[in-house]
């Protein structure tokens, strides 16, 4: 469906912009125009882009979602190519991009951008489906707070429930079938109380 020559280039734009979480304004304009220029209209929602093909009589839905944000570049000198200075000006070496996010999701949504075009164009392909297909570019990922930009689209009811979902979260490559949650608690009571807390079993 794709090769280097195109993805690479779309990746080292959306390196280039720097998307904070909820900060993520500039880089929502530029993928949405980036689908027009490809005679594809989005769907936004809170700043979350989503496209749906396929036949909306089938009984299975496949999403595939990447998340637009980016954790801060925090001591970024001591993690990467010492020559690479500026988080956000893209930098390859060794057949390797840095940059912040390139990995954690960039190249994912990248990938997944190309996908949603190339199996727009095969109108083929989109007819057979039994079933739907969304993209889901969702924002806020990485903040520690509430929002939740893939719960936000799911809860609007303006995308089918999915039956399975594609992820692009960084894994070396290697496919992951599911993932470890994560929950979050506090606990409150007297001191007294607390001393006891590690007899307790989740």
């Amino acid at each position: 469906f794709s090769n280097a020559q195109e993805i690479i280039p779309l990746l080292g734009c959306l390196v280039s912009i720097k998307s904070l979480s909820l900060e993520e304004d500039e880089l929502i304009e530029y993928i949405i125009d980036w689908f027009k220029d490809n005679q594809i209209e989005p769907e936004v929602l809170d700043g979350n882009i989503f496209i749906t093909f396929g036949n909306q009589k089938g009984n299975r839905h496949l999403l595939f979602n990447a998340h637009m944000d980016v954790v801060p570049a925090v001591d970024w000198k001591n993690f990467h190519h010492p020559k690479h200075t500026n988080p956000y000006a893209p930098f390859i070496f060794d057949k390797r991009m840095y940059g912040r996010g390139a990995a954690d999701t960039k190249a994912g949504l990248a990938a997944m951008m190309i996908l949603a075009k190339n199996l727009y164009t095969k109108k083929g392909i989109i007819n057979k489906l039994n079933g739907t297909v969304t993209f889901l570019f969702s924002r806020a990922e990485e903040a520690k707070t509430r929002f939740s930009g893939v719960r936000k689209v799911l809860e609007s009811g303006k995308i089918p429930k999915p039956t399975a979902a594609v992820i692009a979260e960084p894994s070396n490559l290697e496919v992951l079938i599911g993932s470890g949650g994560l929950l979050n608690f506090s606990v409150t009571g007297f001191r007294e109380e607390l001393k006891y807390l590690h007899k307790f079993k989740l």
